[in-house]
C-alpha cells in the first residue's frame, strides 16, 4: 500500500508553512565578529603578539605589558634562531661548501 498525495494537498501544506525571516541575530553577529577578529590577529601577528594586539582592536588602546612581553619573546626567539644558524654554519662549513660546489658543478 503506497501513499500518493495529490498536488493540491502538497501545495496547501507548503502554503501553510510559516515564512522564516532570513536575518542574522545582532548579538550572535557581534560574537562571531569578535571571534573572527581574534582569529585574524592570531594568524596575522603570530601567537606571541596576539595577546597584545587583541585589546588594541577592541578598545582602541595599546596592549600594555602583554604586548611588551610578546615583543620581548619574539625578539628572543629571533636571536636564538640567528645563533643556531650561525652555529650550524660554523660547525658544518665544509659540508655546506661541498654541497654548494656540487650544486654549482651540475649547472
Amino acid at each position: 500500500m503506497t501513499f500518493k498525495p495529490k498536488k493540491p494537498d502538497i501545495l496547501q501544506l507548503l502554503n501553510n508553512l510559516k515564512q522564516v525571516e532570513a536575518g542574522y541575530p545582532p548579538d550572535l553577529f557581534t560574537m562571531r565578529r569578535q571571534g573572527y577578529l581574534q582569529h585574524l590577529t592570531e594568524v596575522a601577528s603570530g601567537a606571541g603578539a596576539a595577546a597584545g594586539v587583541k585589546p588594541s582592536l577592541t578598545t582602541g588602546k595599546g596592549g600594555g605589558a602583554a604586548s611588551m612581553v610578546g615583543g620581548i619573546l619574539e625578539t628572543g626567539l629571533a636571536v636564538i634562531l640567528l645563533a643556531e644558524t650561525f652555529t650550524a654554519a660554523v660547525l658544518y662549513w665544509d659540508e655546506i661548501f661541498d654541497f654548494v660546489r656540487a650544486l654549482s658543478s651540475n649547472w
